[in-house]
């Protein structure tokens, strides 16, 4: 499995599995603070998870004598 793959693998998990379903679950009933530095319960859904996506970037490298960081 490729990088590219391995990512979407994991970003499924992420913004669409069990992880999402468990962290809506959560906010729905615990106050976390929004935007605006307030207290709120519902800031952020799983359904908010599942319509956002990142984008890719290549990965970040420097040289540094022998090294490559």
């Amino acid at each position: 499995m490729g990088r590219e793959a391995q990512i979407d693998a994991a970003r499924d998990c992420f913004y669409r599995g069990f992880f999402a379903a468990a962290l809506g679950a959560y906010l729905e009933t615990t106050a976390a603070m929004d935007a605006y530095g307030e207290r709120r319960k519902g800031v952020l859904s799983a359904d908010d998870l599942a319509t956002w996506s990142a984008s890719y970037e290549a990965p970040l490298s420097y040289d540094y004598g022998d090294w490559r960081l």
